[in-house]
């Protein structure tokens, strides 16, 4: 058996990161470290650990010279869903991206049910949706 310890990304803005994890997500950032990068050909990394609600851990890394991949892939096919327990908390996430201005959009995938998307500053997009959903079914 797995249990996910926690999810790691490259960083390619700090601030908007740190931003996005606490003050939208409402998440806490419990760490912060530096480093040396001779592995990725870079004079240091910046490492930022957020905590979000419930406990999930994401890591972000940046280091000079760090260049966001162009994939070309469809904007919601690479992403992680955090489950919430109702559609009523889904529609409170909502709420929230809206009451601070933050880009998102919605889906549908059966009667009734709703996702909602958000992408960070990175291109990480984060799928909330309720668990009575189907929040397993992608």
């Amino acid at each position: 058996m797995f249990a996910i310890d926690h999810l790691a990304f490259p960083c390619f803005d700090m601030a908007g990161t740190k931003r996005f994890y606490t003050e939208v997500l409402g998440g806490r950032l419990r760490h912060t470290q530096s480093g040396p990068a001779e592995a990725w050909n870079a004079k240091e990394y910046h490492l930022m650990v957020f905590e979000l609600p419930g406990g999930v851990v994401v890591d972000f890394f940046w280091f000079e010279g760090i260049r966001r991949p162009d994939e070309g892939l469809p904007k919601d096919i690479r992403h992680v869903a955090l489950s919430v327990t109702s559609r009523q908390e889904v529609m409170l996430w909502k709420h929230r991206l809206e009451a601070v201005g933050e880009s998102f959009w919605v889906e549908t995938h059966s009667a009734g049910d709703v996702h909602v998307y958000v992408t960070d500053p990175n291109g990480v997009t984060w799928e909330i949706v309720a668990a009575e959903d189907g929040s397993r079914a992608g």
